[in-house]
Formats: C-alpha cells, structure tokens, sequence
C-alpha cells in the first residue's frame, strides 16, 4: 500500500480517536459489549489486519444495534434514535473501507482479498 508513515499515523489517530469516544461513552452495563474488543488494525495496516478489526467492528456494531433493538415493537421503529457510540462504530466502518479501497486502487483494478487476487 502506498501509504506514507504520515497517512498511516493519520488513520490510526483518527480510529484511536473514535475507540477513545466509544470508551468514554460505554459506561455501566455497556461495558461488558466492548471491553477489550475496541481494537486498532496493526501499525504496518497490513490488508488482512484491516479486514480482521472491519469484520470485528461489524461484529461489535451488530451486537450493539440489536441490544438497543431488543425490547423495541417493529411498529415503532421510527422512534429509535442513533446515538453518538453507533455514529462512532460507523466512523471507524469507514475509516477502515477507505484503507481497503486504497488497496484495491494499488492493485491497478484486481481486487486484492488477503494475499490471494480474485
């Protein structure tokens, strides 16, 4: 990936400070959903590090969005508001697609999935 060390210190800032929101945010019985899961990928942002903490963020945002479901009436919906640890969650879903696309585009349009080309 041709990313420079200050693009690579800029995207593992910038998900450090998403996880450091969520931290502060998940108090009392939502600890429990996120301690020791809020991780950063590898320094090197190696693909498969990436794609590992993306699907252990899609994961941990799952597991959240069906606890804040839970006990909600399918005709109510509409009043389920997002807060601020879904926006986060939804921050770092991007940060780490926009490492893999960067992927993708190095790869002169072949679609890189670990070490194997599809």
């Amino acid at each position: 990936m041709n990313l420079t060390t200050n693009d690579r210190y800029e995207f593992i800032r910038k998900l450090n400070v998403e996880i450091e929101k969520i931290a502060n945010l998940a108090n009392g019985h939502l600890n429990i959903y996120f301690k020791n899961k809020l991780i950063t990928p590898l320094w090197n942002l190696n693909l498969d590090s990436v794609i590992e903490t993306l699907q252990n963020y899609d994961l941990i945002l799952n597991k959240f969005i069906n606890i804040q479901l839970k006990y909600v009436d399918s005709n109510a919906l509409s009043i389920v508001d997002h807060d601020a640890i879904v926006n986060h969650l939804a921050d770092i879903l991007i940060i780490l697609s926009l490492i893999v696309e960067f992927y993708e585009q190095e790869d002169e349009g072949n679609i890189v999935i670990g070490k194997n080309k599809c």
